[in-house]
Protein backbone atom coordinates (compact mmCIF):
# COMPACT_ATOMS: atom_id res chain seq x y z
CA UNK A 1 0.00 0.00 0.00
CA UNK A 2 2.66 2.53 1.06
CA UNK A 3 4.85 1.53 -1.89
CA UNK A 4 1.97 2.28 -4.26
CA UNK A 5 1.02 5.60 -2.64
CA UNK A 6 4.59 6.89 -2.25
CA UNK A 7 5.22 8.01 -5.89
CA UNK A 8 1.92 9.89 -5.92
CA UNK A 9 2.71 11.43 -2.54
CA UNK A 10 6.13 12.44 -3.84
CA UNK A 11 4.64 14.23 -6.84
CA UNK A 12 2.34 16.13 -4.44
CA UNK A 13 5.44 17.09 -2.45
CA UNK A 14 7.19 18.34 -5.59
CA UNK A 15 4.10 20.24 -6.77
CA UNK A 16 3.66 22.02 -3.42
CA UNK A 17 7.41 22.67 -3.25
CA UNK A 18 7.27 24.32 -6.67
CA UNK A 19 4.10 26.25 -5.88
CA UNK A 20 5.59 27.55 -2.61
CA UNK A 21 8.89 28.72 -4.12
CA UNK A 22 7.56 32.10 -5.36
CA UNK A 23 5.35 32.85 -2.32
CA UNK A 24 7.89 34.89 -0.30
CA UNK A 25 8.56 37.27 -3.20
CA UNK A 26 4.97 37.91 -4.31
CA UNK A 27 4.38 40.96 -2.04
CA UNK A 28 7.62 42.56 -3.25
CA UNK A 29 6.83 41.77 -6.91
CA UNK A 30 3.80 44.04 -6.82
CA UNK A 31 3.60 46.11 -3.62
CA UNK A 32 7.18 47.29 -3.16
CA UNK A 33 7.72 50.63 -4.90
CA UNK A 34 11.51 50.36 -5.24
CA UNK A 35 11.80 46.74 -6.40
CA UNK A 36 8.74 45.47 -8.26
CA UNK A 37 7.46 44.61 -11.72
CA UNK A 38 5.31 47.73 -11.79
CA UNK A 39 6.16 51.34 -12.53
CA UNK A 40 7.23 53.40 -9.52
CA UNK A 41 4.30 55.77 -10.04
CA UNK A 42 1.71 52.96 -9.77
CA UNK A 43 -0.71 53.65 -6.90
CA UNK A 44 -1.11 51.27 -3.97
CA UNK A 45 -4.75 50.66 -4.98
CA UNK A 46 -3.70 49.54 -8.47
CA UNK A 47 -0.83 47.47 -7.09
CA UNK A 48 -3.21 45.65 -4.74
CA UNK A 49 -5.67 45.03 -7.58
CA UNK A 50 -2.95 43.57 -9.84
CA UNK A 51 -1.75 41.43 -6.93
CA UNK A 52 -5.28 40.04 -6.64
CA UNK A 53 -5.31 39.17 -10.36
CA UNK A 54 -1.93 37.50 -10.06
CA UNK A 55 -3.10 35.42 -7.10
CA UNK A 56 -6.21 34.37 -9.02
CA UNK A 57 -4.64 33.18 -12.31
CA UNK A 58 -3.37 29.82 -11.04
CA UNK A 59 -6.56 28.85 -9.15
CA UNK A 60 -8.70 29.95 -12.11
CA UNK A 61 -6.92 27.28 -14.15
CA UNK A 62 -7.54 24.75 -11.38
CA UNK A 63 -11.20 25.72 -11.27
CA UNK A 64 -11.60 24.80 -14.92
CA UNK A 65 -9.20 21.86 -15.11
CA UNK A 66 -9.61 19.88 -11.88
CA UNK A 67 -13.09 18.38 -12.49
CA UNK A 68 -12.12 17.25 -15.98
CA UNK A 69 -8.78 15.81 -14.80
CA UNK A 70 -10.58 13.87 -12.08
CA UNK A 71 -13.12 12.58 -14.58
CA UNK A 72 -10.38 11.64 -17.06
CA UNK A 73 -8.42 9.83 -14.34
CA UNK A 74 -11.52 7.73 -13.56
CA UNK A 75 -11.80 6.80 -17.22
CA UNK A 76 -8.19 6.50 -18.43
CA UNK A 77 -6.21 5.92 -15.22
CA UNK A 78 -4.43 8.01 -12.60
CA UNK A 79 -0.89 7.55 -13.91
CA UNK A 80 -1.64 8.35 -17.55
CA UNK A 81 -3.33 11.66 -16.76
CA UNK A 82 -0.62 12.77 -14.33
CA UNK A 83 2.14 12.15 -16.88
CA UNK A 84 0.51 14.43 -19.44
CA UNK A 85 -0.39 17.22 -17.05
CA UNK A 86 3.03 17.35 -15.39
CA UNK A 87 4.75 17.95 -18.74
CA UNK A 88 2.34 20.76 -19.59
CA UNK A 89 2.97 22.27 -16.13
CA UNK A 90 6.70 22.44 -16.92
CA UNK A 91 6.00 24.62 -19.96
CA UNK A 92 3.53 26.77 -18.00
CA UNK A 93 6.13 27.68 -15.39
CA UNK A 94 8.74 28.39 -18.07
CA UNK A 95 6.31 30.74 -19.80
CA UNK A 96 5.69 32.55 -16.50
CA UNK A 97 9.41 32.86 -15.73
CA UNK A 98 10.19 34.28 -19.18
CA UNK A 99 7.30 36.74 -18.87
CA UNK A 100 8.47 37.90 -15.44
CA UNK A 101 11.96 38.48 -16.80
CA UNK A 102 10.57 40.56 -19.67
CA UNK A 103 7.78 42.12 -17.54
CA UNK A 104 4.94 40.85 -19.72
CA UNK A 105 2.12 40.90 -17.17
CA UNK A 106 -0.49 39.24 -19.39
CA UNK A 107 1.91 36.41 -20.25
CA UNK A 108 2.62 35.85 -16.55
CA UNK A 109 -1.09 35.33 -15.98
CA UNK A 110 -1.25 32.98 -18.98
CA UNK A 111 1.63 30.82 -17.74
CA UNK A 112 0.15 30.49 -14.28
CA UNK A 113 -3.30 29.78 -15.75
CA UNK A 114 -1.83 26.88 -17.78
CA UNK A 115 -0.13 25.51 -14.65
CA UNK A 116 -3.41 25.71 -12.75
CA UNK A 117 -5.35 23.82 -15.42
CA UNK A 118 -2.91 20.90 -15.17
CA UNK A 119 -2.48 20.90 -11.40
CA UNK A 120 -4.78 18.04 -10.45
CA UNK A 121 -2.18 15.98 -8.62
CA UNK A 122 -3.64 16.21 -5.10
CA UNK A 123 -7.13 15.12 -6.18
CA UNK A 124 -5.64 12.29 -8.25
CA UNK A 125 -3.39 11.19 -5.36
CA UNK A 126 -6.41 11.15 -3.06
CA UNK A 127 -8.26 9.11 -5.67
CA UNK A 128 -5.41 6.58 -5.57
CA UNK A 129 -6.02 6.17 -1.83
CA UNK A 130 -9.76 5.81 -2.43
CA UNK A 131 -8.99 3.08 -4.99
CA UNK A 132 -7.01 1.10 -2.42
CA UNK A 133 -8.31 1.80 1.07
CA UNK A 134 -11.39 1.07 3.14
CA UNK A 135 -13.39 3.92 4.64
CA UNK A 136 -12.03 3.65 8.19
CA UNK A 137 -8.42 4.02 7.00
CA UNK A 138 -9.07 6.76 4.48
CA UNK A 139 -8.85 9.71 6.90
CA UNK A 140 -5.36 8.78 8.06
CA UNK A 141 -4.10 8.09 4.53
CA UNK A 142 -5.55 11.33 3.16
CA UNK A 143 -3.64 13.00 5.96
CA UNK A 144 -0.44 11.40 4.66
CA UNK A 145 -1.00 12.99 1.25
CA UNK A 146 -1.46 16.37 2.90
CA UNK A 147 1.67 15.69 4.93
CA UNK A 148 3.64 15.25 1.70
CA UNK A 149 2.22 18.58 0.57
CA UNK A 150 3.19 20.22 3.85
CA UNK A 151 6.76 19.04 3.43
CA UNK A 152 6.80 20.88 0.11
CA UNK A 153 5.49 24.01 1.80
CA UNK A 154 8.09 23.61 4.56
CA UNK A 155 11.01 23.60 2.13
CA UNK A 156 9.61 25.74 -0.69
CA UNK A 157 9.39 29.13 1.05
CA UNK A 158 12.89 28.78 2.50
CA UNK A 159 14.38 28.14 -0.94
CA UNK A 160 12.14 30.74 -2.54
CA UNK A 161 13.25 33.44 -0.13
CA UNK A 162 16.87 32.91 -1.12
CA UNK A 163 16.18 32.43 -4.83
CA UNK A 164 14.41 35.79 -4.85
CA UNK A 165 17.41 37.59 -3.37
CA UNK A 166 17.89 40.70 -5.50
CA UNK A 167 21.53 40.96 -4.44
CA UNK A 168 22.30 37.53 -5.93
CA UNK A 169 20.22 37.41 -9.12
CA UNK A 170 19.68 41.14 -9.70
CA UNK A 171 17.04 41.90 -12.34
CA UNK A 172 16.36 38.20 -13.00
CA UNK A 173 15.57 37.41 -9.35
CA UNK A 174 11.78 37.33 -9.61
CA UNK A 175 11.90 34.72 -12.41
CA UNK A 176 14.27 32.26 -10.70
CA UNK A 177 11.73 30.58 -8.36
CA UNK A 178 9.43 29.90 -11.32
CA UNK A 179 12.27 28.20 -13.19
CA UNK A 180 12.79 26.09 -10.08
CA UNK A 181 9.09 25.19 -10.09
CA UNK A 182 9.40 24.04 -13.72
CA UNK A 183 12.33 21.81 -12.82
CA UNK A 184 10.41 20.27 -9.91
CA UNK A 185 7.44 19.53 -12.19
CA UNK A 186 9.81 17.74 -14.55
CA UNK A 187 11.14 15.67 -11.64
CA UNK A 188 7.53 14.79 -10.83
CA UNK A 189 7.02 13.52 -14.38
CA UNK A 190 10.15 11.35 -14.14
CA UNK A 191 8.98 9.98 -10.79
CA UNK A 192 5.50 9.04 -12.03
CA UNK A 193 6.84 7.58 -15.30
CA UNK A 194 9.40 5.33 -13.61
CA UNK A 195 7.88 4.39 -10.27
CA UNK A 196 4.10 4.87 -10.15
CA UNK A 197 1.66 1.97 -10.50
CA UNK A 198 -1.77 2.33 -12.06
CA UNK A 199 -4.46 1.81 -9.41
CA UNK A 200 -7.53 2.45 -11.56
CA UNK A 201 -7.36 -0.93 -13.32
CA UNK A 202 -11.10 -1.02 -13.93
CA UNK A 203 -11.77 2.20 -15.80
CA UNK A 204 -15.10 3.90 -15.16
CA UNK A 205 -17.61 4.18 -17.99
CA UNK A 206 -20.36 5.53 -15.76
CA UNK A 207 -22.40 8.28 -17.36
CA UNK A 208 -22.31 10.64 -14.37
CA UNK A 209 -21.96 14.23 -15.54
CA UNK A 210 -19.99 16.89 -13.73
CA UNK A 211 -23.17 18.90 -13.24
CA UNK A 212 -24.92 15.99 -11.53
CA UNK A 213 -21.93 15.69 -9.19
CA UNK A 214 -22.17 19.35 -8.20
CA UNK A 215 -25.94 19.17 -7.71
CA UNK A 216 -26.24 15.85 -5.86
CA UNK A 217 -28.19 16.73 -2.67
CA UNK A 218 -25.53 15.52 -0.23
CA UNK A 219 -22.47 16.58 -2.17
CA UNK A 220 -23.93 20.02 -2.95
CA UNK A 221 -24.27 20.74 0.77
CA UNK A 222 -20.75 19.53 1.46
CA UNK A 223 -19.39 21.57 -1.44
CA UNK A 224 -21.13 24.69 -0.10
CA UNK A 225 -19.64 24.25 3.38
CA UNK A 226 -16.24 23.46 1.85
CA UNK A 227 -16.39 26.64 -0.22
CA UNK A 228 -16.89 28.84 2.83
CA UNK A 229 -14.27 26.98 4.86
CA UNK A 230 -11.66 27.14 2.11
CA UNK A 231 -12.45 30.79 1.48
CA UNK A 232 -11.27 31.42 5.04
CA UNK A 233 -8.24 29.14 4.63
CA UNK A 234 -7.09 30.95 1.49
CA UNK A 235 -7.54 34.38 3.01
CA UNK A 236 -5.01 33.16 5.57
CA UNK A 237 -2.59 31.55 3.11
CA UNK A 238 -2.68 34.37 0.57
CA UNK A 239 -2.75 37.44 2.77
CA UNK A 240 -0.92 36.57 5.96
CA UNK A 241 2.43 37.01 4.09
CA UNK A 242 1.15 40.34 2.78
CA UNK A 243 0.05 41.31 6.31
CA UNK A 244 3.50 40.76 7.83
CA UNK A 245 5.17 42.53 4.89
CA UNK A 246 2.91 45.56 5.20
CA UNK A 247 2.68 45.79 9.01
CA UNK A 248 6.14 44.60 10.07
CA UNK A 249 8.11 45.28 6.85
CA UNK A 250 9.34 41.67 6.61
CA UNK A 251 11.85 40.84 3.87
CA UNK A 252 11.23 37.96 1.40
CA UNK A 253 13.68 35.82 3.41
CA UNK A 254 11.83 36.45 6.66
CA UNK A 255 8.45 35.89 5.01
CA UNK A 256 9.86 32.60 3.72
CA UNK A 257 10.76 31.63 7.26
CA UNK A 258 7.28 32.56 8.52
CA UNK A 259 5.73 30.31 5.86
CA UNK A 260 8.20 27.57 6.77
CA UNK A 261 7.24 27.88 10.43
CA UNK A 262 3.54 27.64 9.58
CA UNK A 263 4.06 24.61 7.32
CA UNK A 264 5.98 22.83 10.08
CA UNK A 265 3.01 23.39 12.40
CA UNK A 266 0.62 21.98 9.77
CA UNK A 267 2.83 18.92 9.26
CA UNK A 268 3.18 18.27 13.00
CA UNK A 269 -0.57 18.57 13.45
CA UNK A 270 -1.15 15.95 10.78
CA UNK A 271 1.45 13.62 12.28
CA UNK A 272 0.29 13.93 15.88
CA UNK A 273 -3.47 14.46 15.64
CA UNK A 274 -4.77 12.98 12.40
CA UNK A 275 -4.56 9.30 13.31
CA UNK A 276 -6.23 9.55 16.76
CA UNK A 277 -8.89 11.90 15.38
CA UNK A 278 -9.68 9.53 12.51
CA UNK A 279 -10.19 6.66 14.96
CA UNK A 280 -12.39 8.47 17.46
CA UNK A 281 -14.56 10.92 15.53
CA UNK A 282 -16.47 11.18 12.27
CA UNK A 283 -14.91 13.30 9.50
CA UNK A 284 -17.74 15.85 9.66
CA UNK A 285 -17.17 16.40 13.39
CA UNK A 286 -13.43 16.94 12.98
CA UNK A 287 -14.01 19.37 10.12
CA UNK A 288 -16.59 21.37 12.07
CA UNK A 289 -14.57 21.68 15.29
CA UNK A 290 -11.28 22.60 13.68
CA UNK A 291 -12.90 25.10 11.31
CA UNK A 292 -14.26 26.99 14.32
CA UNK A 293 -10.86 26.77 15.99
CA UNK A 294 -9.16 28.15 12.86
CA UNK A 295 -11.68 31.03 12.76
CA UNK A 296 -10.74 32.08 16.29
CA UNK A 297 -7.01 31.64 15.77
CA UNK A 298 -7.08 33.70 12.56
CA UNK A 299 -8.11 36.71 14.62
CA UNK A 300 -5.39 36.04 17.18
CA UNK A 301 -2.78 36.31 14.43
CA UNK A 302 -3.52 40.01 13.89
CA UNK A 303 -4.34 41.09 17.43
CA UNK A 304 -0.77 41.55 18.82
CA UNK A 305 0.95 44.74 17.68
CA UNK A 306 4.46 43.25 17.80
CA UNK A 307 5.98 40.70 15.41
CA UNK A 308 7.37 38.27 17.99
CA UNK A 309 3.85 37.33 19.10
CA UNK A 310 3.46 35.40 15.83
CA UNK A 311 5.84 32.70 16.99
CA UNK A 312 3.16 31.78 19.54
CA UNK A 313 0.03 32.28 17.41
CA UNK A 314 1.16 30.65 14.15
CA UNK A 315 1.62 27.02 15.40
CA UNK A 316 -1.96 26.45 16.64
CA UNK A 317 -3.33 28.11 13.48
CA UNK A 318 -1.19 25.83 11.31
CA UNK A 319 -2.29 22.78 13.26
CA UNK A 320 -5.98 23.64 12.83
CA UNK A 321 -5.61 24.41 9.12
CA UNK A 322 -3.86 21.08 8.47
CA UNK A 323 -6.74 19.13 9.99
CA UNK A 324 -9.32 21.24 8.13
CA UNK A 325 -7.60 20.67 4.77
CA UNK A 326 -7.54 16.91 5.33
CA UNK A 327 -11.12 16.46 6.46
CA UNK A 328 -12.70 18.56 3.73
CA UNK A 329 -11.49 15.91 1.27
CA UNK A 330 -12.25 12.95 3.52
CA UNK A 331 -15.85 14.08 4.06
CA UNK A 332 -16.57 14.43 0.35
CA UNK A 333 -14.85 11.13 -0.44
CA UNK A 334 -16.96 9.37 2.19
CA UNK A 335 -20.19 10.46 0.50
CA UNK A 336 -19.05 9.81 -3.10
CA UNK A 337 -19.54 6.75 -5.35
CA UNK A 338 -16.54 4.41 -5.25
CA UNK A 339 -16.28 4.35 -9.05
CA UNK A 340 -16.23 8.15 -9.33
CA UNK A 341 -13.80 9.25 -6.64
CA UNK A 342 -11.63 11.17 -9.08
CA UNK A 343 -14.58 13.10 -10.44
CA UNK A 344 -16.05 13.94 -7.02
CA UNK A 345 -12.67 15.00 -5.60
CA UNK A 346 -11.83 16.94 -8.77
CA UNK A 347 -15.10 18.83 -8.41
CA UNK A 348 -14.18 19.50 -4.79
CA UNK A 349 -10.86 21.00 -5.90
CA UNK A 350 -12.73 23.28 -8.30
CA UNK A 351 -14.96 24.42 -5.42
CA UNK A 352 -11.91 25.07 -3.28
CA UNK A 353 -10.09 27.04 -5.94
CA UNK A 354 -13.22 29.08 -6.63
CA UNK A 355 -12.83 30.11 -3.01
CA UNK A 356 -9.15 30.82 -3.64
CA UNK A 357 -10.00 33.07 -6.60
CA UNK A 358 -12.63 34.96 -4.63
CA UNK A 359 -10.22 35.40 -1.71
CA UNK A 360 -7.68 36.94 -4.09
CA UNK A 361 -10.20 39.32 -5.63
CA UNK A 362 -11.79 40.40 -2.34
CA UNK A 363 -8.47 40.56 -0.50
CA UNK A 364 -6.88 42.62 -3.25
CA UNK A 365 -9.83 45.02 -3.21
CA UNK A 366 -9.81 45.66 0.57
CA UNK A 367 -6.10 45.28 1.29
CA UNK A 368 -5.29 48.94 0.69
CA UNK A 369 -7.75 49.95 3.41
CA UNK A 370 -6.28 47.73 6.11
CA UNK A 371 -3.82 44.81 5.70
CA UNK A 372 -5.60 42.92 8.49
CA UNK A 373 -9.01 43.10 6.82
CA UNK A 374 -8.56 39.98 4.60
CA UNK A 375 -7.75 37.91 7.69
CA UNK A 376 -10.83 39.22 9.51
CA UNK A 377 -13.04 38.34 6.54
CA UNK A 378 -11.40 34.89 6.41
CA UNK A 379 -12.21 34.27 10.05
CA UNK A 380 -15.88 35.08 9.44
CA UNK A 381 -15.97 32.74 6.43
CA UNK A 382 -14.51 29.84 8.42
CA UNK A 383 -17.15 30.30 11.09
CA UNK A 384 -19.98 30.45 8.53
CA UNK A 385 -18.68 27.30 6.84
CA UNK A 386 -18.63 25.42 10.13
CA UNK A 387 -22.13 26.66 10.93
CA UNK A 388 -23.53 25.47 7.59
CA UNK A 389 -21.91 22.05 8.07
CA UNK A 390 -23.57 21.74 11.48
CA UNK A 391 -26.96 22.66 9.97
CA UNK A 392 -26.56 20.14 7.13
CA UNK A 393 -25.21 17.25 9.21
CA UNK A 394 -28.52 15.35 9.63
CA UNK A 395 -29.57 15.60 6.00
CA UNK A 396 -26.44 14.06 4.43
CA UNK A 397 -27.08 10.77 2.64
CA UNK A 398 -24.55 8.04 3.52
CA UNK A 399 -26.11 5.63 1.00
CA UNK A 400 -24.81 7.52 -2.03
CA UNK A 401 -22.10 4.93 -2.63
CA UNK A 402 -24.63 2.21 -3.29
CA UNK A 403 -25.80 4.09 -6.39
CA UNK A 404 -22.42 3.83 -8.14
Amino acid sequence: MIKTIAPYGFVVFLACFGFALPLPLIPKMFLNQEHSLLDVATSIEKRAFILGLFLSAYPLGQLIGSPFLGKLSDRFGRKAILKVTLLITVFGYLIASFAIWKTYLVMILLGLFICGICEGNIAIAQSVIADLSSDHKRSYQFGLIHFFGCLGFVIGPLFGGYLADLEIFHEFAFAVPFIGAAFLSFLGWVNITLFAQETKNEKSNADFSLWSTYTNPSLAKLYFSNFLIYLGVFFFFRFFPVFVERVFNFSPKLIGFVLFYDAVAIALGLLLLNKPLSKRFKPEFNLLVFSILAAVLSLLLIYPSYANAMWWTIPPMGLAVGIVMTYTSVTVSSYSPAALQGQALGCLVSIQVAAEILSGVIGGAVLWRNPALPLIIGSASLFLGATSLWLFRKSLNPMLKEKA
